[in-house]
């Protein structure tokens, strides 16, 4: 056997199995389970890295009572900020939200009510929402807005 055909051959072989693999991988991603979960997991990757504030752990319960949003958002900056808004597709989540402020690296749990993307669904469903926004405070600056790049992804409780 010749060096060229040894060559042909082993890239052949490699391309077999990369063709293989990028089939098993489209495959797994289009079983709900396995593309939510995946969804899911980026986006908490995604939202824990953020800044200036990040959100550590989100829950949206659907009651028939209550539906409400509970985020734990931390300041990853090293000085204060005030938080004076949240917005999930460009609805407050808390109309008294009020002004909470955070020290340079402190966690807070914000709470809001006004609009929950489970609205609706069943306990387990999943939910996304595509646009999410704080307005915040920092020293004599009013209104400063962060959004994020991707998409909130979760399970509604």
């Amino acid at each position: 056997m010749s060096k060229g055909q040894g060559s042909t051959e082993y890239l052949v072989i490699l391309a077999v199995v990369l063709v293989v693999a990028l089939i098993v991988i489209g495959l797994l991603g289009q079983f709900t389970g396995f593309g939510t979960a995946g969804l899911e997991q980026q986006s908490r990757a995604y939202w824990q890295g953020t800044s200036p504030f990040s959100i550590q752990n989100a829950k949206v319960v659907n009651t028939s009572t209550a539906p409400f949003i509970t985020l734990e958002v931390q300041n990853k900056l090293s000085q204060k900020l005030t938080l004076t808004d949240v917005q999930f597709d460009g609805v407050s989540i808390n109309s008294s939200l009020g002004n909470v402020v955070f020290s340079p690296g402190s966690s807070v749990v914000v709470y809001g009510s006004n609009m929950t993307p489970c609205n609706g669904s069943a306990t387990g469903a999943a939910y996304q929402v595509n646009k999410v926004t704080f307005v915040y405070d920092v020293g004599g600056i009013t209104g400063q807005t962060q959004t994020g790049d991707k998409a909130l992804y979760g399970k509604c409780s």
